[in-house]
C-alpha cells in the first residue's frame, strides 16, 4: 500500500478510497429563505406532490425544488397509453352527452362507434406522432380502441346495476382533477361515488393510506363533497364510495355459456376502493347481487357482508376524510421545515426507489452508514382504523 501512495498517478485514487470507506450520510434541512424562495409562500400541494413527498423527502426536493425532468425519448411510453385513454373516455362521456343519451341508454353500435372515434379524436389532440412510426407502435392503437370498447361495457353494465349517474368528468379543483363523480340524489340526500381510471393493476391500500403514500382518492371525495354541498344546499351529501376503475381487456377462460363468460369479465374488471357501510348505499351501488358483487369489492353470506368486503362503518368513512386533511396538513408543514432527505420508505415488498429516476442522484446506499429505508407496517384494515380513530380522539382532547 506504502508503494502506490508514494506513487504520484496512485496516490491521489488510493486517498479517494481511503476516505469513502469512511463515508457517512447526514441529513440536512433546507434552509428557510431558500425553501420559500423554491417553493414560494404559499405551498399549493397537489395530492401527487404530497404523496411523493410521503415517499421520499429527497426525491419530491429534486421534483418540485430543483425540478429536474427526466430526459424525454422518442417513444410511445405507458404514460402516454393513459393519457390518451383518459382523454377518449372524456370525449366518450361528452358524446353521450352530445346525443341528449343517458350511459345506460346507448345501443352496443353506438359504444362501439363512439369509443372508437373517442380514442382517434384523442390521438390527434395528444398530438403523438410516434404512434404511427412503426409496426408495433401501430398495433397500439387497434388494441386501445378494443380497450376501449370493453371499457365502455362494462362501465355501462356496472351503472345499469345501480342507481348512480355520471355527473361530472375531470372534474378540477385547485391541484387536482377527478376523473368521474357519480350521484344519486333523493328527496333529501345526494349520495356520491368517484371513479379514478388506472390501466395498471393499482388497489386501494388502507395501511398506505395511513402513512400519506395513496391519499389520491380520499381527497378527490373530500372535495367532491364540498362540490356537492355548494350545488345542493340544504340538502345531507353522502360519500358513498371512492373507487379505482382499471382498465384492462382481461383474458378469462372460454366458457360455454355466454352469461357465465360476461360475469367472469365482469368480475375482472370489478370497481376496487372502500364502500361505506350502509344498506341504502349499497343499495343504490348494486341493487340485487348475491355471493360477489360483480360492481363493487363487497359479498354477501347468509350471517350479512363478508369479510372479503372493502368496506367502513360511516363513522370510520367520515374519519378517514377527516385524517386525511389532518395528514395532508402534517406533510405540508414537514415541507416548510425543510426536510428533504434521502430517507425513502420500506413497507413490505415495496419502498420509495422501486420506480425512482433520481437514484443515481440521490447516492442513496444501504451499505453507507446513515442511508437507510423508512420501515413503514404493513397494517390490516382494523388496525390502521384504530390508529385512526385514536389520532383524531388524542387531537379532539388537544383542542378541549
Amino acid at each position: 500500500a506504502h508503494w502506490y501512495l508514494e506513487k504520484k498517478d496512485w496516490a491521489e485514487p488510493i486517498y479517494h478510497l481511503i476516505d469513502a470507506s469512511y463515508m457517512q450520510y447526514h441529513a440536512k434541512k433546507l434552509p428557510g429563505d431558500l425553501i420559500h424562495e423554491i417553493y414560494g409562500k404559499v405551498l399549493e400541494s397537489s395530492v401527487t406532490r404530497l404523496e411523493r413527498y410521503a415517499a421520499c423527502a429527497c426525491a419530491h426536493f429534486l421534483t418540485y425544488g430543483l425540478r429536474l425532468k427526466e430526459r424525454e425519448v422518442y417513444e410511445f411510453a405507458a404514460l402516454d397509453f393513459g393519457n390518451i385513454f383518459h382523454k377518449a373516455l372524456e370525449k366518450y362521456a361528452r358524446r353521450v352527452e352530445r346525443e341528449g343519451l343517458e350511459w345506460t341508454e346507448v345501443t352496443k353500435e353506438q359504444q362501439e362507434q363512439f369509443a372508437s372515434e373517442s380514442v382517434d379524436e384523442s390521438i390527434v389532440d395528444y398530438s403523438n406522432t410516434v404512434i404511427y412510426s412503426s409496426a408495433r407502435n401501430a398495433y397500439i392503437v387497434p388494441r386501445m380502441k378494443r380497450m376501449m370498447n370493453r371499457t365502455v361495457w362494462a362501465m355501462t353494465k356496472q351503472l345499469r346495476k345501480g342507481s348512480f349517474k355520471p355527473e361530472g368528468y375531470e372534474v378540477s379543483f385547485g391541484n387536482g382533477k377527478i376523473d368521474r363523480i357519480d350521484t344519486c340524489e333523493t328527496e333529501d340526500q345526494v349520495y356520491v361515488k368517484i371513479l379514478d381510471y388506472k390501466t395498471g393493476a393499482k388497489s386501494f391500500d388502507m395501511a398506505a393510506f395511513y402513512h400519506g403514500l395513496q391519499m389520491q382518492l380520499v381527497v378527490y371525495m373530500e372535495e367532491a363533497v364540498r362540490l356537492e354541498e355548494r350545488k345542493h344546499p340544504g340538502k345531507k351529501i353522502v360519500p358513498a364510495g371512492i373507487f379505482y376503475y382499471r382498465m384492462k381487456d382481461p383474458i378469462v377462460g372460454k366458457e360455454l355459456d355466454e352469461e357465465k363468460l360476461e360475469e367472469a369479465i365482469l368480475k375482472e374488471l370489478r370497481l376496487d376502493g372502500i364502500i361505506r357501510q350502509e344498506d341504502a348505499v349499497i343499495q343504490r351501488l348494486d341493487a340485487d347481487f348475491s355471493g360477489n358483487s360483480l360492481v363493487i369489492p363487497a359479498g354477501k353470506t347468509k350471517s350479512g357482508y363478508s369479510k372479503a368486503s372493502k368496506m367502513l362503518l360511516p363513522e370510520e368513512f367520515d374519519a378517514v376524510l377527516t385524517y386525511a386533511q389532518k395528514r395532508r396538513t402534517d406533510l405540508q408543514e414537514a415541507m416548510y421545515r425543510g426536510k428533504a432527505e434521502a430517507l425513502p420508505y420500506e413497507m413490505g415488498t415495496q419502498n420509495g426507489c422501486t420506480y425512482c429516476p433520481y437514484r443515481d442522484i440521490c447516492g442513496f446506499d444501504e451499505q453507507i452508514e446513515g442511508y437507510e429505508y423508512r420501515k413503514l407496517e404493513k397494517l390490516p384494515k382494523e388496525i390502521v382504523m384504530e390508529k385512526i380513530m385514536a389520532k383524531l380522539e388524542e387531537e379532539k382532547q388537544t383542542w378541549e
